[in-house]
Formats: C-alpha cells, structure tokens, sequence
C-alpha cells in the first residue's frame, strides 16, 4: 500500500509539474495573434481588434489590457469599443471538451461588466451584472457626431438563447439608471442635419428598464427616464427573428424635453403641434429594428 500511494504521489507531482510547465512556456503571443486576428475575421474587414497587453492569468486564465475595437471608414478611424482591462477565465472540461464556458470580468475606468457565456447544443447562456456600465464605452451606440454619450448603469442581464428555435429562448434584463449624460458637441439626426448642443441630462437616479424574454417575444415591461432634460415612458413588444435587423417592434408610450432640449435640438419645432394638454408628446416605434418608422403623434420623423 505505501508503494502505491507513492506511485500515485509521483503521478500527480508529473500532471502538477506538466501544467505549469505548460503555464509558464505557453507561447501567450501567437495565441493573443490568433485571438486578434479570429476577432478581425468574425467583425469583417472594415474592423481593427488592437490589443496593447496579454498575459497569464493562473492555468486557465488571461488579461487583456486596453482592448480596442476600431472601425475604418475610408480615412477616419473611430473606437467602437474599448476596456481597460478584460479577465477571462475557462473551464478544464471547455479546454478539454472544446465547448466554451468562459467567465469574465470587463473594466473601464469605474464601468464593470462581470459575468459569463457558455456555449450549448442550442445556443449560448450568458450572464453579466452591470455596474456604473458606461455606454461611451460602446461607441457604436453613440453615433458619429463628437457629442458622446456616457452614463452610470447598474443591474443585471440572464440570457438563455436558443438559436435552432428562437421561440425557446428565455431571458431578462433589469437595470437602474443612475445617469445618461450627452456631452457638449456635435449631434447628428440623418437627413435632419447635424447642430451643436449643449451638456444635456437625459436621465437620472430612478430612471429604469424592466425586459423580459419569452416566446419570441422580447416584453419592454417598464422604460423609464425621469428627471432629466429628456423624460420617457415606454412599453411594448419586440418580435424576434433568424436576424436581428428583421426583430419588429411595437413600442408605445410619451415623452417630454426641457426647455435647455427644445432650444437646442431645433428639429423638435416639427412636432410642436403633437404635444398633449399635460405637455407630453405620443411616440410609437413600429417596423423592423434595422429600418425602424418613429412617430411622434401623427408626423412620421425623417430617419
């Protein structure tokens, strides 16, 4: 019995031996290549993946440190997402098994994105908790004009997608707005021109949105932004599809603007006929998310 207890401490010392040799060896700068260069193909040519530092983080871990993705539009370069620093960490049985389970940890600046993506016969459950998210960080939500958006948003998002049948899909989303800011700069509106505008406050503390997924259906239960220069209140439906550009919306409610707003977003002077007694605006959002129809009352916005 003692030899075998040896002979099996000699096999465990080799497996322990074996790994982190392999930690320490591991060619860490073809693999960060490789990642750059699979990232650029599944984005498409006009993308740039740049990623300053990658290193070891214990056996089945990595960090990344400022992560950008850049977005070439003939001359003119601009980031359309950035982290300064990503944590990640897979599964022995994903690295065994080839099947991704990866838990990760994304951080800019004081926004925070925490969660984790598992791959399945299906589809994918992903996972995060949000905290001080800022969407500045994305910078394919906030347009072309230099007016940048930025925001402190906490909560929650749980994803279950089935991609064979979308029907199957469950989810949900419930997130608290601490702050949405447009900062001072140019805005740009389509055919409707671009101006200046100042530092708006489009949301404050106890603003919220409620979502939930199921049936095929994504449920807007609550979409509230109070206390700002811009105040929303918002609820429907978004009907999935095979593609995300074919989702079609049913999304009703009202809003009202400041007076710092009205003066500094000229283009609302077309819709001054549609404002209610009690100062609010209607506004329905109909069609398909890739060519969406904005109505506010009866005008239809040029989009």
């Amino acid at each position: 019995m003692p030899k075998l207890i040896r002979y099996v401490g000699y096999i465990v010392l080799f497996v322990i031996s074996f790994f982190f040799f392999l930690y320490w060896t591991f060619p860490y700068d073809i693999l960060k290549e490789r990642m750059v260069q699979a990232a650029m193909q599944q984005l498409g040519g006009d993308y740039d993946v740049r990623i300053s530092d990658f290193s070891p983080s214990f056996f089945t871990g990595a960090t990344l440190k400022n992560v950008k993705i850049l977005k070439h539009s003939g001359d003119q370069v601009s980031t359309t997402w950035e982290a300064s620093k990503i944590k990640a960490r897979t599964s022995l049985s994903s690295l065994l098994f080839g099947r991704s389970n990866v838990s990760f940890d994304i951080i800019n600046k004081k926004s925070e994105i925490e969660g984790s993506y598992k791959a399945t016969d299906e589809g994918f459950n992903f996972e995060s908790d949000l905290s001080d998210f800022n969407i500045g960080d994305m910078g394919f939500l906030t347009g072309d004009g230099t007016a940048k958006l930025v925001s402190a948003i906490d909560g929650s998002i749980r994803l279950n997608i089935n991609n064979k049948q979308i029907i199957q899909s469950t989810g949900s989303a419930n997130l608290d707005i601490n702050n949405i800011t447009l900062k001072e700069g140019e805005l740009r509106f389509g055919e409707g021109g671009a101006f200046n505008v100042p530092e708006l406050f489009l949301a404050k503390k106890g603003s919220t949105i409620k979502i939930e997924l199921s049936k095929g259906s994504i449920k807007v239960k609550e979409l509230k932004l109070k206390d700002g220069d811009l105040n929303m209140d918002l609820t429907g439906d978004i009907f999935m599809s095979s593609s995300a550009k074919n989702y079609r919306m049913n999304l009703r409610g009202t809003f009202s603007v400041s007076q710092k707003l009205e003066q500094a977003v000229p283009i609302l002077f077309m819709v001054e006929k549609q404002k209610q007694p009690d100062g609010t605006y209607p506004i329905t959002i109909t069609g398909r998310l890739g060519q969406p129809s904005i109505k506010i009352g009866d005008f239809t916005l040029p989009l």
